[in-house]
């Protein structure tokens, strides 16, 4: 019978496993046990999977784990354990990939503040469209880039403004300019803006606006505490549980804070007017303000089959005695979309399902190799 040498050089002195009589099988916690300290070692630098199979007696699988915990847990003054290996002392390494993915997140949330922050200095804003009244080319949730106001102002141009005894802020495009009044009217609306703008009331001229970015601007906040707090538990965290952990930690994120803002199926009305070809009917404009593309009905009336982001549809159906009108609304993809939603939904259950995988193969390999 062959035996291996010992996995780790300061098991010298321990009884060796092929002189051992009538030693006691292993259970399955004290295989899956080894496997993962095994596992561990290899992931930090130290001795290759091919030594694990030296496991064989419950003293050597409990020494095995506690020299393990051992080399993670340095004293006090900083130094390592007795016994620690060469990989355990250069801990400044770098970590793993889920210690540089946090790294990247971190470093972009830096890089678009100071971004923002230098194009505010600069006299310009960054604004996010609540309201329909631009669809369907700057729809809900697109970023508005502003520059410094100058003018002249032409019709056509989009601007930002605040009209006048409001503190919101528009952006509507110039309808038209006569003896230094401005006149705006929004893209979806049917009238002209009731109020007359002169050039100081201007805030900003818009020099670009993002279809979709806006949403992310709004869950930038979510972001940015999702990863300090990762930053604040991944340090806690095993390096071998660290990828798996921060899937489902940003997968929590995201789905709380897609619950919050709801920026994925969203609808709204533009108006409606009486069906001259029905009556006690109405003719309603609607308009899909989400990410994704939805069906619309409207109650006991006509129905959209698709409805694309930003789309304007007119549906036609009988008007309700109390004056409202109902609608429902939902998401509409393809098979291959649902599994891509499917998916990223449960990352993290097929993370620890791989890893359990993982685990499972070190274990068979030792028990294979101990017979």
């Amino acid at each position: 019978m062959t035996t291996l040498a010992p996995a780790h050089p300061e098991l010298v002195g321990l009884p060796d496993a092929a002189a051992t009589p009538a030693a006691r099988p292993l259970t399955r916690r004290e295989i899956q046990r080894a496997a993962l300290a095994r596992r561990d070692q290899v992931l930090d630098g130290g001795a290759p999977l091919c030594e694990a199979g030296a496991v064989s007696t419950r003293r050597e699988v409990q020494h095995e784990v506690r020299s393990a915990r051992r080399r993670r847990v340095p004293k006090k003054g900083g130094s390592a354990t007795r016994g620690a290996t060469h990989a355990d002392e250069g801990r400044a390494a770098p970590g793993s990939a889920a210690d540089r993915l946090l790294a990247v997140l971190a470093a972009c949330f830096v890089v678009v503040a100071l971004l923002a922050l230098a194009w505010h200095a600069a006299g310009g804003r960054l604004l996010v469209m609540s309201t329909q009244s631009m669809c369907p080319r700057t729809c809900v949730g697109s970023l508005v880039v502003d520059a410094a106001p100058h003018g002249p102002y032409r019709a056509g141009e989009l601007i930002s403004f605040q009209p006048p005894g409001s503190l919101e802020t528009y952006t509507h495009r110039v309808f038209s300019v006569h003896d230094g009044t401005i006149r705006t009217k929004g893209d979806a609306n049917s009238y002209v803006d009731p109020w007359t703008l002169t050039a100081a009331q201007v805030s900003g001229r818009v020099l670009a606006t993002i279809w979709g970015v806006g949403w992310l601007y709004r869950l930038l906040p979510f972001l940015v505490i999702g990863t300090v707090g990762a930053a604040f538990v991944l340090p806690r965290l095993r390096r071998r549980n660290r990828g798996t952990y921060l899937t489902a930690w940003f997968t929590g994120i995201v789905v709380m804070a897609g619950f919050l803002v709801r920026p994925f199926a969203r609808g709204a009305l533009l108006d409606a007017v009486a069906d001259p070809r029905h009556p006690h009917w109405v003719l309603a404009r609607v308009v899909n303000t989400g990410l994704l593309p939805t069906s619309i009905s409207m109650v006991h009336g006509q129905r959209d089959a698709w409805l694309g982001p930003s789309q304007i549809s007119t549906l036609a159906g009988p008007a309700a005695r109390s004056g409202y009108l109902g609608f429902s609304q939902w998401v509409v993809l393809p098979w291959w979309g649902w599994a891509l939603v499917a998916i990223a939904i449960c990352s993290p259950l097929l993370g620890f399902a791989a890893r359990s995988a993982s685990i499972g193969r070190i274990a068979r390999a030792s028990a294979a190799s101990r017979t």
